[in-house]
């Protein structure tokens, strides 16, 4: 078995660790929607359209 190449293990590493980051980041984001959205009277159409941005963003993943 060849060894792997240390440049693209590291590269694969990163991006796994930016994965984490950014769905730690995303979860963030989706507590401080839910509670703006308990504190404040926000449109349903906001919290909708936040929503399916948030899918969105999912999807592209």
């Amino acid at each position: 078995m060849a060894k792997p190449k240390l440049p693209s293990r590291t590269s694969g590493t990163t991006r796994i660790g930016l994965e984490r980051s950014f769905i730690q980041c995303m979860g963030l984001v989706k507590e401080l929607l839910i509670y703006s959205i308990q504190t404040s009277s926000l449109p349903v159409n906001g919290l909708w359209r936040s929503t399916l941005s948030y899918r969105n963003l999912e999807k592209q993943m």
